[in-house]
């Protein structure tokens, strides 16, 4: 491991001497940031101590990989073609960044190192743009995380802000997936949940059953989270036979032993029905 750490100081230095020089047209300035992004997102795990672990550091070669030059365009390409090859090597490693970024991501959070996930997230956000858009759903992954590592860190209006946007990206989809919908509602209702305002809370965790069974099924462990959300808001309400059911059921649903039984699905379709009335 220790002559992959030095590998990666190696390819850093390197990438840091590159962003000292000037770009020759937009391709260039493009994977001048691509490189800034990456040194900074490169120094936020090391802060974070990930250099210990040997995950991390396979983690890290592969981004380091992502800061190697553009391949130089030979003298008698044309122009035009030389360009198109530039420019389609930058969008493959901003779209294997913007992956690796939100894993990193995801796996800090997990960690419970909310400050660096939040920083790997932003990264992540960067990249999605620079891909995707402004405007597009693959957005709202790097959206979630904020908003989650947010929630942990106790910045609940900065959590609310992020899941705005995450909202309304998806309210403006219309490719939007149930899953991600699903996420979306789990989201919202954890933020509720912090909040204290457990009758919205309640609401949001229906609305992710409804599209987590419509994408996975009713007895999918991630729609049955849903439901493990629900419980504790519950729990929280000192409605101990109601959570108790749904600890127990959430347990029976994640071996696969049964199907949801009608009365929580009654539960999430009375919450639903309100939220339409609304």
């Amino acid at each position: 491991m220790r002559n992959s750490i030095e590998k990666i100081r190696i390819d850093i230095a390197g990438a840091k001497d590159r962003v000292k020089k000037s770009a020759d047209d937009d391709i260039g300035a493009g994977y001048l940031k691509l490189q800034i992004h990456t040194i900074k997102l490169m120094d936020t795990l090391k802060k974070a101590g990930c250099e210990r672990h040997h995950d991390w550091v396979k983690i890290m070669e592969n981004v380091c990989v992502q800061m190697t030059p553009l391949k130089d365009v030979q003298p008698f390409t044309i122009s035009i073609k030389g360009y198109t090859m530039r420019a389609a090597e930058l969008l493959e490693k901003q779209k294997i960044l913007k992956n690796v970024s939100k894993i990193m991501a995801r796996k800090l959070l997990s960690e419970g190192k909310h400050t660096q996930a939040v920083e790997a997230a932003l990264y992540s956000l960067r990249f999605s743009i620079e891909v995707h858009g402004l405007n597009s759903v693959a957005l709202v992954p790097a959206y979630l995380i904020l908003c989650e590592s947010n929630i942990g860190l106790g910045n609940l209006e900065q959590a609310d802000e992020y899941l705005a946007h995450a909202e309304w990206t998806v309210m403006k989809s219309t490719d939007c997936t149930d899953g991600m919908k699903s996420k979306l509602f789990r989201k919202m209702g954890i933020l509720f949940a912090t909040k204290g305002d457990y009758d919205n809370a309640q609401r949001m965790f229906a609305e992710d059953v409804y599209h987590g069974s419509l994408e996975w099924g009713t007895d999918h462990v991630q729609t049955t989270g849903g439901f493990f959300h629900m419980a504790n808001v519950f729990f929280r309400l000192n409605q101990m036979d109601i959570a108790d059911s749904l600890y127990n059921q959430t347990r029976i649903w994640r071996r696969k032993d049964t199907q949801p039984c009608g009365l929580f699905m009654k539960f999430v379709s009375c919450h639903l029905s309100k939220t339409t009335k609304n």
